[in-house]
């Protein structure tokens, strides 16, 4: 009977683990990701750079970003607006890095198009 015990608790806490991890395909529409990060999101940083790509710009689209308050870009966020059930965007750091005052960034249509069929929001995080 111990041992019943001892093997329903491991299964409930398994069950637990199971539950808790958060669904990678939440952020994804048709297996095409609609949400890129980079970096550590920290509550208390600000919005220093924010640009939209609009839907029919040219891909790929390079992104230049030197902040002038000096301060490391600690995230970046790249969202995909679902107005087209098709296609997503792909995204490069090509120049510089997270955790620095400067970044390049190349955003790119998922599907190879030579324009992109969705708006995306670029947006980095600095404290």
């Amino acid at each position: 009977m111990a041992n019943y015990g001892i093997f329903g608790a491991a299964m409930f806490l398994a069950a637990m683990v199971v539950i808790s991890v958060p669904r990678v395909d939440s952020y994804q529409l048709n297996g095409e990701p609609l949400l890129l990060e980079f970096g550590n999101f920290v509550a208390a940083d600000r919005t220093c750079f924010l640009k939209k790509i609009f839907r029919g710009q040219k891909s790929p689209y390079t992104l230049n970003f030197n902040n002038p308050a000096n301060t490391n870009i600690d995230y970046i966020k790249l969202e995909s607006a679902m107005t087209n059930k098709k296609g997503s965007v792909n995204a490069e750091i090509i120049r510089g890095a997270v955790g620095t005052i400067s970044v390049s960034l190349m955003v790119s249509e998922a599907s190879g198009r030579s324009t992109f069929t969705n708006d995306v929001q670029v947006q980095m995080l600095c404290p």
